[in-house]
């Protein structure tokens, strides 16, 4: 099956109905996905991309922007590229301040068992990973 991947405007079009020939044209692309005759591919960078834009530029709430994007990713015939990290990232950043890079950090470690080493407090909030502790 012919993997297509999306950029960041591309979803962004379609989620916001905001240029009405844009908004079509993603549409359907999305409707071939849906019908099984693409599969269209998310990178977990054009994921923050979207996020950021949805929240700084449009000002949309931080849960509403992680809630909808979440819902629509896993929308039949759309892949997120990296086994669900994004979308645990997605789920964590509505309950923690910390950037959609952070959450993504902490989800996948999670996942891996890895360890972190940051300096950033809010990480250091997450309770299901261990992290590295630098000298002082």
């Amino acid at each position: 099956m012919k993997r297509v991947q999306l950029d960041t405007n591309v979803v962004l079009r379609f989620l916001l109905k905001d240029h009405e020939k844009l908004f079509a044209q993603a549409e359907s692309l999305f409707r071939e996905a849906s019908a099984g005759r693409i599969q269209l591919l998310i990178r977990p960078v054009i994921v923050a991309e979207t996020f950021f834009v949805l929240t700084s530029f449009y000002e949309i709430p931080r849960p509403e922007a992680a809630k909808v994007l979440h819902t629509f990713f896993e929308a039949a015939g759309i892949s997120v590229d990296d086994e669900g990290g994004s979308l645990e990232a997605l789920k964590r950043i509505t309950s923690n301040k910390v950037s959609f890079a952070d959450a993504y950090l902490i989800a996948t470690a999670a996942q891996t068992g890895d360890t972190v080493a940051s300096f950033d407090r809010g990480i250091h909030k997450a309770v299901d990973v261990q992290h590295y502790a630098f000298e002082e």
